[in-house]
């Protein structure tokens, strides 16, 4: 065989990569004290916006830009849904007998356009405006009636 044996190739590979490990070391050190300062910046921060929001109450601090959050809830249904349903029930409600309307019967009539699950997202909602009042509930579907 060669004169070169496989410790030998170990520790010239060590040798070459010891440079790599010298530079790794340096920047890591170099990244932690710039998060020590960033951690202080914040910090003092922090603390002069309480400063501020105590002496000066016209204080606004800078906020990220960026998406708000919904303006409504989510379970709430929308304003022009609820104006569709609020003229459409009156002329539906007639259709079903005296048992009331349930949000899969009037997602399965033609003329109402929303699906089931939006259907009894809107009912809550008329409910809690005291558009429709719970009638009654059979199972799990409830009924509800134009108040």
């Amino acid at each position: 065989m060669t004169d070169v044996d496989e410790r030998s190739i170990d520790e010239r590979m060590h040798a070459l990569a010891a440079p790599l490990h010298e530079l790794l070391a340096e920047v890591e050190t170099e990244l932690a004290e710039v998060q020590a300062r960033l951690d202080q910046l914040r910090a003092d921060r922090s603390k002069l916006r309480t400063a501020l929001r105590a002496a000066d109450p016209t204080f606004e601090p800078e906020t990220k830009p960026g998406p708000k959050g919904r303006k409504t809830p989510a379970n709430v249904a929308g304003v022009e849904a609820l104006a569709k349903a609020q003229e459409l029930l009156p002329q539906l409600a007639a259709e079903f007998d005296g048992d009331g309307f349930t949000s899969t019967a009037l997602a399965a009539h033609d003329a109402w356009p929303f699906s089931q699950s939006y259907s009894s997202m809107i009912l809550n909602t008329l409910q809690d405006r005291g558009v429709v009042r719970l009638d009654h509930v059979v199972g799990t579907r409830k009924h509800f009636k134009l108040v």
